[in-house]
């Protein structure tokens, strides 16, 4: 069986399992591969839903129901986390709200067949060391991560990330926007409780910018796996007033155009409803956003070089696919790393060159003791530069 009939049958068993679009199993499916693909995409609790079980392989059927048990322990022990969160912040008075993780499960029609990872949640910013002290005392572990706008702790193997800024937001005019758009994000914030969960929920607008947000940011660094497909489709389905309580908002941001393109991926490909306001669907990007999806999987976890790829495409700080050319570009993205670990060196630009001998001289010795991979320069440059006219057509933050 080929790749492209794998992707084919993965995206139909999707279909039937998100918009109960009939499918039949046919012969000659090969299964480990169908298996392997949904793991590299993150979905493959919900395909394993979808099987029958006569018509797959017994060992590989035995080994992808493990997976789908594991999943479910693994869903259960992120849902109480999300629990947990609840009971330290609001025990202390700390007004907080989910970043998808069980919020994006809710809008499932089977909660536990959306594979959940970290529970990722927003305080205001004034709250953000009293929190990280909360977390401190109640036995969770840090962990470093460099990050400017939020803290990593573990419990129990359950990673939670405190964040005080929303992660993909554009330090620019146009993030000073959105920003605005999220002032009465913890005001508009209602308590959801579920046999599974109990957490604070941003309203259905906040939501939904935080998954565009979010994916904006992947698509054009690592990439986004067919799950951010699936809590996309999912989602916009189940506004009846998307384009009223969403349109003009994300027209203002740039982000309306994103909004359309990732609702047609979910017409086109996962059997979601037609969307009259969606428009026209342009096939040849639509294609090959969808080859984009399935080179990376999901965060880029198929192919590593994405991220280092992503320094010739993208500005962390604009969000948006750069204008300028490749060494520029790769000079903008050196000096963010060693600002995300000098912290102080935006305002001393002169230290950047040491910073770049520094971090390129200790990527060079872990790349001797084999600890990081060679890389092919022109490789990377080239891949770049193909992802790179794809992205463009987004027009992000434009």
């Amino acid at each position: 069986m080929s790749f492209d009939n794998t992707r084919d049958c993965l995206l139909s068993l999707l279909s039937k399992a998100l918009f109960q679009k009939p499918y039949s199993l046919s012969d000659g499916i090969d299964f480990k591969e169908l298996f392997k693909e949904s793991k590299n995409q993150t979905v493959s609790s919900l395909v394993f839903s979808t099987l029958e079980k006569d018509k797959v392989l017994k060992n590989i059927y035995d080994t992808w129901e493990l997976k789908f048990n594991m999943d479910l322990l693994v869903n259960s022990r992120v849902s109480y986390g999300h629990s947990l969160v609840h009971k330290l912040l609001s025990s202390d008075g700390i007004d907080y709200v989910i970043l998808k993780g069980c919020v994006s499960a809710s809008y499932y029609e089977s909660y536990m067949l959306r594979n959940l990872g970290d529970v990722d949640f927003l305080v205001r910013p004034c709250d953000f060391e009293k929190a990280k002290r909360i977390f401190a005392e109640n036995g969770f572990t840090y962990v470093e991560n460099n990050h400017e706008y939020e803290v990593e702790f573990d419990k129990d193997g359950v990673v939670y990330e405190l964040h005080k800024r929303i992660n993909g937001i554009p330090q620019n005019k146009i993030g000073s926007k959105i920003e605005k758009l999220f002032d009465d994000i913890f005001d508009r914030a209602q308590l959801e409780s579920s046999e599974f969960a109990t957490y604070m929920s941003p309203s259905v607008f906040h939501h939904g910018l935080i998954m565009l947000l979010h994916d904006a940011r992947h698509m054009i660094t690592g990439g986004i796996g067919l799950r951010h497909l699936c809590d996309w489709a999912v989602f916009v389905d189940s506004v009846s007033d998307f384009e009223a309580t969403f349109k003009e908002k994300l027209e203002s941001v740039g982000l309306w155009n994103f909004a359309i393109i990732l609702t047609q991926l979910s017409i086109e490909y996962l059997g979601c409803p037609l969307k009259e306001w969606a428009g026209e669907v342009d096939e040849r990007l639509l294609d090959a956003l969808k080859d984009d999806i399935f080179a990376g999987g999901n965060f880029g976890k198929k192919d590593l070089r994405r991220a280092d790829q992503a320094k010739f495409i993208t500005s962390r700080r604009d969000g948006t696919v750069t204008d300028k050319n490749n060494f520029s570009q790769a000079v903008i993205s050196a000096n963010e790393i060693v600002r995300r670990h000098w912290k102080w060196a935006g305002k001393v630009p002169v230290v950047y060159p040491f910073g770049w001998i520094y971090y390129g001289a200790k990527y060079g010795v872990k790349t001797i003791f084999g600890k990081r991979d060679k890389k092919d320069i022109s490789a990377l440059i080239s891949g770049a530069d193909k992802r790179k006219e794809i992205y463009k057509e987004l027009r992000l933050f434009e």
